[in-house]
């Protein structure tokens, strides 16, 4: 870890892995140290997994060796969806009995898109063109980083064709009509599920922002949610202001946890955090049973946006408490409805 030499007013990098020492002096910036220090992780990364340079490598050696790299230099969040994305690889790889790089060739990424579509996710559907397109994306980035660093000679994933993707229509939101049906049935069948039905219509939060909140980030005297950049998808620290029901709900869990010296708000009843795609299938079957059949968890973060919207709120300030950094992102997610965009008609002056 580097650490700061008072007396010649410098950054000293310093660091043990696997039981060797590196120090180097004279860094004006911590950030720059910390650099240098991932640069000699990896470099032992390679040293230990001693990749030659030829065609006839294996490739969970490259795949490691890569998400090892990654991990330096990426933000935690980006890393692990990195990570999930090659272990669909891997398990394709597995499934084809593919070892080395030997294995590979031109037509193995077409090979990979007929095995992914075949495949059944957890909504019960074949894996949607967008999904495929990124694990294609990052098995591409794989292999032409391995390429670079010589790894192996060429990059079998070149030259994909991807998924031709259909632009999205207006965005899911729901109506105040639905959200009343759902929180009634809710409230009934899963008050748990209630309470974090009624966080995500007041706050605009992810789902993976909400398994992942602490203790430590709710200010209960600002009546506020402080979320850290580590937590968030776009890496900017983000406020998002409590009220009402949300504030109550927040509070209860905030003081449960202290009590149960836990560190999430959000707990399980074997006190683990929430899952996320736990949440998607319960919060599924809560609407259906709300008549509401086209309604994701995610359609909760495009709701509070709209709702927002429609009451008046400045979108700048939307848009800076859902951690939106441009307007064209913000269009994907706002959906307003045709009463609210007839209201103003009446002030042509013609």
């Amino acid at each position: 870890m580097p650490w700061y030499d008072k007396k010649r007013k410098e950054w000293v990098a310093d660091l043990r892995v696997g039981g060797k020492r590196y120090r180097q002096r004279g860094f004006s910036e911590k950030k720059i140290a910390l650099l240098w220090e991932g640069q000699q992780r990896h470099n032992h990364e390679l040293e230990l997994v001693n990749l030659p340079t030829t065609n006839v490598t294996r490739i969970k050696n490259i795949v490691s060796t890569f998400l090892a790299y990654r991990k330096q230099y990426v933000k935690e969040s980006t890393y692990r969806r990195n990570a999930i994305l090659l272990k669909t690889w891997l398990n394709f790889f597995e499934f084809y009995h593919l070892d080395t790089t030997n294995d590979l060739d031109q037509n193995t990424w077409q090979k990979y898109r007929d095995w992914r579509k075949s495949q059944i996710t957890v909504n019960g559907r074949e894996p949607h063109n967008t999904t495929v397109n990124g694990e294609l994306k990052i098995i591409g980035q794989c292999f032409g980083w391995a390429k670079k660093q010589k790894l192996v000679r060429v990059n079998p994933f070149e030259d994909v064709e991807y998924y031709k993707v259909k632009k999205e229509g207006i965005p899911r939101y729901l109506s105040l009509e639905e959200i009343k049906s759902i929180r009634d049935i809710a409230q009934k069948k899963a008050p748990d599920l209630y309470e974090c039905f009624i966080v995500f219509i007041s706050t605009g939060l992810r789902s993976g922002e909400l398994c992942s909140l602490e203790v430590k980030d709710v200010d209960l005297q600002r009546k506020r949610i402080d979320l850290r950049p580590e937590n968030t998808k776009s890496g900017y620290q983000r406020f998002i202001p409590l009220n009402g029901e949300c504030l109550q709900i927040i509070d209860k869990h905030v003081r449960k946890a202290k009590e149960n010296g836990q560190s999430f708000v959000f707990t399980t009843r074997n006190n683990t955090p929430y899952h996320g795609g736990n949440l998607y299938v319960r919060f599924k079957r809560i609407a259906k049973r709300a008549g509401i059949h086209d309604v994701t968890v995610h359609d909760l973060r495009r709701t509070y946006i709209s709702q927002m919207i429609m009451q008046g709120v400045d979108p700048v300030k939307v848009m800076s408490i859902v951690g939106h950094q441009d307007w064209s992102t913000m269009k994907r997610y706002l959906a307003l409805s045709p009463k609210y965009l007839s209201e103003d008609v009446d002030v042509l002056p013609y």
